[in-house]
């Protein structure tokens, strides 16, 4: 079985896809845009910029629902928190949660009129305003953007830019 999220709920299916079981009564916000597990939980980013959390047995465990953000796009884990790429006030954003037993909103990073560290040292002002991807490897933050690639480092959270 594998779990569907749409703009309508969640569903489990088979791989046939001849069995399909809606579970959407056991959440409070029915526009799912994302979806990931993250050890026992899963997580879904609501069309409407709501987090919901769900335990295994997909029964609703927690709601983020700090609502400046349009939707929710992907989300990811590093450590202890989790990060998700938002649209907010149209651009996208990247917002961070803390994924421990009572996950909450903890804040937001923009990468438009952003100064950072670009090839060979030179400071520089970048304006980032679509997100496409993110990737976290080795203590590492890639984001893909309209601007090229970005990486932060999250042991510092330094920001630094790789044209490609």
């Amino acid at each position: 079985y594998f779990l569907v999220a749409t703009t309508g709920g969640i569903y489990v299916s088979d791989y046939e896809g001849s069995d399909l079981i809606d579970h959407t009564d056991n959440l409070q916000y029915a526009n799912i845009n994302a979806i990931a597990r993250n050890n026992d939980n899963i997580w879904l980013g609501g069309g409407d910029g709501t987090i919901q959390i769900l335990d295994n047995n997909l029964n609703l465990e927690s709601v983020i629902d700090y609502i400046p953000f349009d939707s929710i796009k992907k989300i990811v884990f590093y450590s202890d928190y989790t990060f998700a790429i938002a649209s907010y006030e149209d651009r996208d954003v990247i917002v961070q949660y803390s994924s421990g037993n009572n996950p909450s909103y903890l804040n937001y990073f923009s990468f438009d009129n952003f100064l950072i560290e670009a090839e060979n040292d030179i400071e520089q002002i970048i304006n980032a305003t679509v997100i496409y991807d993110i990737l976290i490897q080795n203590d590492t933050m890639y984001l893909g953007t309209n601007e090229g690639l970005l990486q932060a480092d999250l042991l510092k959270y330094s920001v630094i830019i790789i044209w490609i």
